[in-house]
């Protein structure tokens, strides 16, 4: 529901242009860090923590979540 809810909000805010449409263009950069934490997810359900390609994944979720949600959402927000 979280994702149709989104979608549907992006979609909506482009239609209607103006800040609504450049919101919701720049709020996307935010997914950045998804394909890192379902791959952790993943591996982490086949019990795949002592391969060596998870601690890299874990590494990219980590610095890419700060990046782009932390950072990103921060710098939205306040300035």
């Amino acid at each position: 529901m979280h994702h149709i809810m989104g979608i549907s909000g992006v979609l909506l805010g482009n239609y209607v242009g103006g800040f609504l449409g450049s919101l919701g263009q720049i709020s996307w950069i935010t997914e950045a860090s998804t394909p890192f934490v379902n791959l952790r997810a993943i591996m982490s359900y086949h019990k795949l923590q002592k391969h060596p390609f998870y601690m890299v994944i874990a590494l990219g979720m980590t610095l890419s979540f700060f990046v782009f949600r932390i950072c990103y959402y921060y710098y939205m927000i306040f300035n």
